[in-house]
């Protein structure tokens, strides 16, 4: 619907209500799905998430190379080809997934939101999960600007944006497959966020190399390097939290710990954007990927604290 108001709309006020509807649709569709695919793939979720994200970077890989073509021809072409996909994902959906009965419960919606606000253990991952977002949105702020800068030509952003995309629809799964394998939930969680962390480690050190003024591809590879460790790193990250949010929350409650930790993420995600922006613009960035490597260690090492003390599943459980 909000795809299909974009193609129609013309003025001001109808932009703005398919954009509203589009962040609507985002809000229930996410905590949704994942609470779909954490019931349906309980024996093995990271494993589903995996797949999950697999199939998302071959979207993401398609869909802006079909988008730029179609935006050569007319905006309003895109959002109408935008619409008809979702409407036969939307049918596809109701024809191939099975009917399942819904789980009922008494619970109020305030009354679902104390229980989770009163789960110690689940608001605790959820401030060191939350890292895991903070650091996935400078895929789309620090690392293209630094590529940028230091190469001096845009060409060097779309090939950042293909190799962490083709790392991921390569390996997401194999290496959920190995994490599962030799470690705690836990443990992948914490070395996915120290990946992630140290990715930045590059740039910050190319971060100090001048401003390009012609095309110098070899700076470049330092950021490129950086992006490659940062990509293993959601790889490990991503599906192992999601396998853990109801596991330290609650199955019965399931979308709603979800929700929760996803308002969250988007907030510390927020404000860790707003900052490393602001050191972007004043000119530091180094300091903008020092602060971001700083907020990864910190997540990986709570992460890694709870999984110590049991919290996490795969030993024994303490209280917080």
């Amino acid at each position: 619907m909000a795809f299909g108001l974009f193609a129609l709309a013309t003025a001001p006020a109808g932009i703005i209500a398919a954009a509203v509807l589009t962040g609507v649709a985002g809000a229930l569709f996410n905590p949704a799905v994942r609470s779909y695919l954490s019931r349906e793939a309980s024996e093995d979720r990271a494993g589903a998430f995996a797949v999950f994200n697999t199939a998302g970077d071959a979207g993401a890989f398609v869909g802006p190379l079909l988008g730029a073509a179609l935006l050569a021809v007319d905006f309003r072409l895109v959002s109408a080809v935008a619409c008809g996909v979702f409407a036969l994902l939307t049918i596809a959906q109701l024809l191939v997934l099975p009917a399942r009965e819904v789980d009922t419960h008494t619970d109020t919606v305030l009354g679902s939101w104390l229980t989770v606000v009163r789960n110690r253990r689940f608001l605790a991952f959820t401030l060191c999960g939350s890292g895991y977002f903070a650091l996935y949105n400078q895929l789309y702020l620090v690392l293209p600007l630094e590529a940028e800068r230091v190469t001096g030509t845009p060409a060097a952003v779309a090939v950042l944006f293909a190799v962490s995309t083709l790392l991921g629809v390569l390996f997401f799964v194999p290496i959920a497959a190995w994490g599962a394998r030799r470690m705690a939930p836990g443990s992948c969680v914490a070395l996915g966020l120290t990946l992630m962390a140290v990715g930045f480690v590059p740039v910050a050190l190319s971060a100090l190399l001048p401003t390009a003024t012609t095309v110098e591809p070899l700076p470049g590879l330092v950021v490129l390097g950086g992006a490659v460790l940062f990509t293993l790193g959601i790889a490990l990250a991503n599906p192992f939290t999601m396998q853990l949010i109801p596991v330290v929350g609650d199955e019965r409650l399931t979308g709603t710990y979800y929700g929760f930790f996803y308002l969250v993420s988007a907030l510390v995600a927020a404000g860790v954007s707003a900052a490393a922006g602001s050191l972007l613009d004043a000119g530091a960035p180094a300091v903008a990927a020092g602060c971001v490597v700083v907020v990864g260690s910190v997540c990986a090492c709570g992460t890694g604290w709870l999984q110590r003390r049991g919290a996490l599943g795969g030993a024994r459980r303490r209280t917080l």
